[in-house]
């Protein structure tokens, strides 16, 4: 591939073409549609190219952009076959399903053993919610193409829909089999996984593979798929054949949230340590124990160094830090264990003489570990300078926010899953929002959803938000400089684009002269001396008819965060690391059945910082349903759903069956009072600005 550069035009085109190819027939459909575009770059009037690359966007559901392409081929050679089928195949797409079904029936009386037509008559019944039939469908596709892993995906689909995870996961699980690079397959699986919470009772060597390769990759949030890896780190711990791989994966992409683990975890940095100060000069081969020590270098890092320090341990680091600083200065040659050992403790880039870790030629493991703690913090730095403040910062308690987020970006994390496809916003809030909105959706303006993150942190949704909703064109603005560099980087590794970036006050934000189709603010009005004053200036933003994410935590959920802060204030601890280390141990010594240890349930109370909001938040409101519906009422704005996995809203469904219960927050309040934890995240919901009589904007 390095040599592709030098290439004539053409040459590199078929090259292109063929790796293409390759991915298409194996259903990746991502990473074929983004060569064919390459190769049509560098010949734009290819017919291969268009044809191709037109089947490519109709099997993504992207007929519409897939038209230009199929009529480009058929003006360099009129009645082109394939082109002429799929331009038929993009008219049909605009048809609606009972049609298309009519038109597949009559071309499958033709060639009743086309597995590609069985596979599309199978993906339409889904849609129609057909799904036994669609089962049929796609058992004829595979009694013909046994060994294709798209036919199985699609498949494995239906049985989820249809409450088989089960089944699901063995169709998943043979499509990877088939193909280990089927990123359909792989984000099916493991989102499957962690609906259904499923572990298995004994080592799965397969299974555990899959989980290290979904952190890695990732098929889903790192963070989401942690609890499934945790659990079966626990089943396998004494599997003699266990590989590497998962708790590596696990450590370098998701911080641990299990306190047995932790414990664990805690020993170990200290045995590294001792192994580290013993080892006077590098190895000439990386360890098992050398790559551990990185990756654990690299939790510690994710998770802001908030494992308990027994004491001592600080001074022998500093020591040993100390060691390092003098070694790098006189270009002396640094063992990794001891890098690794430091980083355990605090980042490298704060240690002396840490620019001379930049440009050397280290092993993976090492080179991992230097960029998190080194290139991409001075990095971060570098793009403080480049965002702008768009509103002032005034408010007493939103400047003693800001210097609490200030300390450090967060939450840390590292990736984002990589096969998201645009989709439009409807199908986007279809996949989010348990009923479908009964209302007309907000119109693109200037040929752009026009949309605010207000409280955008380091980055995670609105990222997420614009690699998922076509059109998007987002404003994403947050107190803290250093959680806006930290996104501001993450967007620029991701290859993000159509996300503005600005420091700004939420309470301010009415001075900036714009408004939106589509608001988020999740975990931020709670945080405010007066929610309803922020709620209000983000109802101003909104246009009429437009939608708003919120999120805020519930009364009833955080009881055991209320006993948590009386205890905190019984015992006068401050919310600086040493006492929130300390803090830590004794809330998890009191265990889940006193209310106290319970907040050890929580995310995060597993790193500092959000230990710290957890915990210390100099302003924190909690909610009920019906003070959320005041709150809705007097800013004109319509409860539109929860977003909440699919066995809640299934369990919510058993006692309010009526489809109109899931917009109805008296029924969910009274279902949250049988199930207090219920919302123990936030009340994550969507809400709709209410049209004036006079009309629609």
């Amino acid at each position: 591939m390095n040599e592709v550069g030098y290439m004539d035009p053409m040459e590199r085109a078929r090259m292109l073409f063929e790796q293409a190819l390759e991915h298409h027939g194996r259903q990746r459909l991502e990473a074929a549609e983004k060569l064919y575009r390459q190769a049509l770059e560098l010949i734009p009037d290819r017919i291969s190219l268009l044809v191709n690359l037109s089947a490519v966007l109709i099997a993504q559901g992207r007929a519409e952009e897939a038209l230009e392409y199929c009529q480009r081929a058929l003006e360099l050679e009129p009645g082109h076959p394939d082109a002429s089928e799929h331009l038929a195949a993009c008219r049909q797409a605009a048809l609606e399903p009972a049609a298309r079904l009519q038109l597949l029936e009559r071309q499958l009386s033709q060639r009743p053993r086309d597995a590609g037509l069985l596979n599309n008559r199978g993906v339409l019944l889904h849609e129609l919610g057909r799904h036994a039939d669609a089962l049929a469908s796609f058992g004829l596709a595979l009694g013909i193409e046994a060994d294709n892993p798209g036919i199985l995906t699609n498949r494995a689909r239906t049985w989820e829909v249809m409450g088989e995870p089960t089944r699901a996961m063995e169709d998943y699980r043979h499509a990877l089999q088939l193909d280990p690079d089927h990123e359909p397959a792989g984000v099916g699986f493991i989102n499957a996984a962690i609906e259904a919470e499923f572990v298995p009772p004994a080592a799965d060597p397969g299974y555990e593979a899959l989980l290290a390769t979904a952190l890695e990759r990732p098929w889903a949030r790192p963070q989401s798929i942690a609890p499934l890896a945790q659990a079966y780190l626990g089943v396998a711990s004494n599997d003699p054949a266990r590989q590497v791989d998962l708790p590596v994966a696990l450590l370098c992409n998701a911080v641990v949230t299990d306190p047995r683990l932790e414990q664990g975890l805690v020993r170990l940095r200290t045995s590294l340590l001792q192994q580290a100060l013993a080892q006077p000069a590098p190895q000439p081969a990386a360890s098992y124990s050398e790559v551990l020590h990185c990756a654990l270098a690299m939790q510690c890092f994710l998770n802001e160094y908030v494992y308990a320090e027994p004491q001592g341990e600080r001074d022998t680091m500093e020591e040993l830090a100390s060691r390092v600083s003098r070694a790098l200065a006189g270009g002396e040659a640094v063992p990794a264990s001891w890098l690794a050992a430091v980083a355990c403790y605090v980042p490298l880039h704060t240690i002396g003489s840490a620019d001379r870790l930049l440009g050397k030629d280290w092993p993976p493991h090492l080179h991992r570990l230097i960029q998190q703690q080194v290139a991409e913090p001075w990095a971060e730095q570098e793009l403080r300078g480049t965002i702008p403040a768009i509103t002032p910062i005034r408010d007493s308690v939103s400047v003693e926010v800001r210097k609490q987020y200030e300390q450090n970006p967060y939450p840390r994390w590292s990736k984002l899953p990589r096969d998201t496809v645009r989709t439009d916003l409807p199908a986007f809030l279809a996949s989010r929002l348990a009923a479908p909105l009964p209302h007309k959706l907000p119109t693109a303006s200037r040929g752009g959803i026009e949309a605010l993150n207000a409280g955008c942190g380091t980055g995670q949704h609105p990222i997420d938000m614009v690699q998922r909703i076509e059109g998007l064109e987002l404003l994403a603005v947050d107190l803290s400089l250093s959680s806006l560099a930290y996104a501001k980087r993450m967007a620029q590794a991701l290859g993000t684009q159509g996300i503005e970036f600005a420091q700004a006050d939420i309470l301010e934000l009415g001075s900036v002269g714009r408004s939106f189709d589509l608001i988020e603010s999740t975990g931020v009005l709670h945080h405010l001396a007066d929610p309803a004053q922020g709620l209000s200036v983000l109802a101003g933003l909104l246009r009429e008819g437009g939608l708003m994410r919120l999120a805020l935590y519930s009364e009833r959920a955080r009881q055991s965060v209320v006993a948590a802060r009386q205890y905190i204030a019984e015992r006068g601890y401050q919310p600086v690391a040493e006492d929130i280390r300390r803090l830590r141990g004794e809330l998890a010594a009191f265990g889940l059945s006193d209310p106290r240890g319970e907040v050890a349930k929580f995310t995060d109370f597993y790193s500092m910082s959000e230990c710290r909001d957890l915990l210390f938040h100099v302003q924190e409101h909690r909610f009920t349903l019906p003070g959320i519906q005041a709150l809705l009422d007097r800013f004109s704005l319509e409860f539109a759903g929860f977003e909440l996995g699919a066995r809640e809203v299934a369990g919510f469904r058993r006692q309010h069956p009526q489809p109109e219960a899931l917009r109805d927050l008296a029924a969910w309040d009274a279902h949250e009072r049988q199930r207090p934890e219920l919302f123990s995240g936030m009340y994550v919901f969507w809400v709709r600005k209410r049209q004036s009589p006079a009309g629609s904007r």
